[in-house]
């Protein structure tokens, strides 16, 4: 992950953590607290799946 990702990431979470852990945070749009706990959660699991690629590649073939 480039570092630009990383801090945009922490002032993500920064500022998801302002809210309720169950709150909702746009309730146009209906974005919660546990939408965002879920991209931050996958893009986290895309970075350790990628970092272990490149430490670990495998052949498909």
């Amino acid at each position: 992950m480039t570092s630009d990702v990383r801090i945009a990431l922490e002032r993500f979470q920064n500022f998801v953590s302002r809210f309720s852990h169950s709150g909702l945070i746009d309730p146009v749009t209906g974005f919660t607290t546990g939408d965002a706990a879920l991209l931050i959660g996958e893009i986290e699991l895309a970075e350790a799946h990628r970092r272990m690629e490149q430490h670990h590649p495998h052949d498909d073939t």
